[in-house]
């Protein structure tokens, strides 16, 4: 898998965002993409996925899979880390001796 491009889809206040399915569908399909990944960041530094990143989560998968595109996963960012709904995991950041390291936590 090779990163063909990045389409920023929407941006939202600290309290939400409005996310238009069809929009980030139209740009699989305009650049013949396979797969996608979506993300996005939770300000609040939460790792936790929210009811409504689960329901967008779905609601993606499901039109993607219409569509014959993978979703290979949707990540959730913070400064701390970031939560992969691919393997429902949250990954913390970890600095050692100055190198970055990410440690598995267990699902929410």
């Amino acid at each position: 898998m090779r990163v063909i491009g990045v389409y920023h889809a929407a941006s939202g206040s600290t309290s939400g965002v409005v996310v238009d399915t069809k929009l980030i569908l139209v740009s699989a399909l305009k650049t013949n993409a396979n797969s996608i990944i979506m993300a996005h960041n939770h300000p609040s530094g939460n790792l936790k996925p929210s009811p409504q990143d689960a329901e967008q989560t779905h609601k993606m998968k499901i039109a993607c899979k219409a569509l014959d595109i993978e979703m290979a996963d949707h990540l959730i960012i913070t400064n701390d880390g970031y939560y992969s709904f691919g393997d429902g995991l949250s990954h913390e950041k970890k600095n050692i001796n100055g190198s970055i390291y990410f440690e598995c936590q267990p699902p929410f």
